[in-house]
């Protein structure tokens, strides 16, 4: 039987164990699922330097699938620019394929700076509410998060070495590789709704899954992901 592994991108705020819903649905595959704010040998100095990381605990030689959730999905963009060729296919749920101006950019980095301030001044059970209470989470499920499973100074620098301000705008990637990926959306989600459709659009050709729920579609619809990814393991 091939060996199928899967490399799953957790978002921010997220450790492996968030892929424990999806990945209890499947016995026949090999789980890559690296807790990206708590292991030292993984870089977050850039992007760049995190896919050099990452790609090293994938085997070029075995079949490979990509899964991203949120943040995870923005790295997996990177891996689609540079690394295509070593994955079958890449699952995006809740992903964001970059901010198309200088001036969003800059925007967004100012409002990571804030958060990474937030988070080293609040106390942790205040920060979190205060990161949940984002219009973008409202209606999805919170998953419990405790100070002790991150590393708060690599959670603080990933604000900041990951935000979306400093991606650069990822579409023409999307656009090259297009038939290899399919793209996940909450249908409450109203920015990423709007965000999906205008890449499908662009893209008329790109597989889009639509959920019920809202952003956090690992935690409220993993029965979805997991079935998308049963339709590109077999």
């Amino acid at each position: 039987m091939e060996k199928i592994n899967v490399l799953a991108l957790h978002g921010f705020l997220g450790q492996s164990s968030d892929w424990d819903s999806v990945k209890k649905q499947f016995s026949n595959l090999n789980w890559i699922c690296p807790n990206l704010f708590k292991e030292e040998d993984i870089r977050l100095d850039s992007f760049e330097s995190l896919v050099a990381d990452l790609i090293h605990q994938v085997n070029p030689n075995q079949r490979n699938l990509f899964l991203g959730y949120s943040l995870g999905g923005r790295i997996g963009l990177h891996l689609l620019n540079k690394h295509a060729d070593l994955f079958s296919h890449f699952i995006f749920a809740s992903t964001h394929p970059g901010l198309m101006t200088e001036a969003e950019r800059q925007d967004r980095l100012s409002s990571d700076a804030k958060w990474s301030e937030r988070l080293h001044q609040l106390p942790w059970t205040d920060f979190q509410s205060s990161w949940n209470a984002q219009a973008v989470f409202q209606g999805s499920h919170e998953p419990l998060r405790k100070e002790t499973d991150f590393n708060k100074k690599k959670l603080a620098f990933g604000l900041s070495s990951l935000s979306l301000g400093m991606q650069n705008d990822m579409r023409p990637a999307i656009r090259a590789f297009s038939k290899k990926i399919t793209w996940i959306y909450g249908q409450q989600d109203q920015k990423f709704n709007q965000i999906s459709q205008q890449l499908q659009s662009e893209l008329p050709n790109l597989k889009m899954v639509s959920t019920k729920k809202g952003h956090r579609v690992l935690f409220d619809s993993p029965e979805e992901i997991a079935e998308v990814l049963k339709t590109t393991s077999v």
